[in-house]
């Protein structure tokens, strides 16, 4: 009789410790700092607009807490559209799609952030500018004296 109740006291444990289909890859919770997305477990695709390229602080809470999270896309947003993709034990997908914008602002540059040209840079500009010159002067020198157009 021990024996009997030892086994079906096993079989309820098993019972508990797996997670039925239905359980596996479900959030209960999905939070992104700063930003309010409406998070219901049957939606699986948000969208948020950031002015940043850093990684969004994404926070989760599973019905399974055994399942198997793996978030990819999360950081270095550009000005397309991103998508970061939150896969739960290869069963759901939660997408969240991120919309980076421009800041619109003007900074005000101190004196101590214009850097000068170096030597050689200013040197590069001096010829480039002397030949231009050159070139024009020739060129008006052809058209005046050669040519004879004036």
């Amino acid at each position: 009789m021990n024996k009997i109740l030892f086994v079906f006291f096993m079989i309820i444990l098993n019972i508990n410790v797996y997670a039925t289909s239905e359980e596996k890859g479900i959030l209960t919770k999905l939070d992104i700092k700063g930003y309010d997305i409406n998070f219901s477990s049957d939606i699986h695709e948000y969208s948020i607009t950031t002015s940043s390229s850093e990684p969004l602080d994404i926070e989760y809470e599973l019905y399974n807490t055994s399942s198997y999270v793996q978030i990819t896309g999360n950081g270095n947003f550009n000005h397309s559209k991103n998508i970061i993709t939150i896969n739960i034990d290869n069963v759901n997908t939660y997408t969240i799609n991120v919309y980076k914008t421009n800041n619109v602002s003007k900074e005000i540059i101190d004196d101590n952030d214009i850097k000068e040209m170096s030597y050689a840079k200013k040197e590069i500009v001096k010829i480039i500018l002397i030949t231009i010159s050159c070139s024009i002067i020739f060129y008006l020198y052809y058209l005046l004296f050669i040519k004879k157009l004036f």
